[in-house]
């Protein structure tokens, strides 16, 4: 979670695709952007509003055809979002007719330069490699909804978040929270840095392969907060 990825080009194209190996059914999950203008002023682009401040709805798909699933997306143009002097945009996803997520929902954002097209009988056809970045959702990290990430719009980078939220739409969602969040983030160390530093303080050298060091930190490891706030605390 916190991790920056830059966005290349005038556009990004959020994605949310669900369904896929159910049988056909009414499953209505939703795909929200929350679009923070100046003066606190907020736009909204929903299945209940599918035209927002820079930001356009494929519209509102609340069935699932047979096993192929289905998928809703919204295109982002951020000329657009700079010219009304939005500063953040809300990545949202949640769950409407149901108290939960779809397991093996993919959600995350992808090259907007291709066609996407959505068929109520047929499912969903994108080309796969278009995808810039995602997440499937497991059976172990259900819930209603999720915040995913937030583009920075001045800075031009997304922030991938997994923060949970139990609301029906994307209101639920607390803005205070996510901005806080946001700023801490801006604020502190990634992992790589603190390891950057402890291996300069301590005059270590860092080396390509985990057999040829003394001490390893892999990805398992910097997943766990108490192993790395230790690392802090030395």
């Amino acid at each position: 979670m916190g991790t920056r990825f830059p966005v290349e080009g005038d556009a990004v194209r959020l994605f949310l695709q669900w369904g896929k190996g159910l049988h056909a059914q009414h499953l209505d999950m939703d795909l929200s952007a929350r679009i923070a203008l100046a003066d606190g002023k907020v736009s909204e682009c929903a299945y209940y509003s599918l035209q927002g401040v820079g930001a356009k709805h494929s519209g509102d798909i609340q069935h699932i055809p047979e096993m192929v699933g289905t998928a809703e997306y919204i295109e982002l143009s951020l000329p657009e979002l700079e010219a009304a002097g939005s500063r953040y945009v809300t990545f949202t996803c949640n769950a409407y007719t149901t108290s939960a997520l779809s397991p093996n929902l993919v959600v995350g954002w992808m090259d907007s330069a291709y066609p996407m097209k959505i068929s109520e009988k047929k499912g969903v056809a994108y080309d796969p490699s278009c995808v810039q970045h995602m997440v499937r959702i497991s059976e172990g990290n259900l819930a209603k909804g999720l915040v995913f990430g937030v583009l920075d719009v001045a800075k031009r980078e997304i922030i991938w978040l997994e923060m949970s939220f139990t609301a029906q739409t994307m209101r639920g969602a607390d803005a205070t929270s996510i901005e806080a969040l946001l700023h801490k983030l801006e604020a502190k160390l990634s992992v790589g840095e603190l390891l950057d530093i402890k291996a300069k303080a301590q005059h270590l050298i860092n080396v390509e392969n985990a057999e040829d060091a003394d001490e390893a930190y892999p990805y398992e490891w910097a997943l766990n907060p108490a192993d790395v706030t230790k690392l802090l605390n030395q």
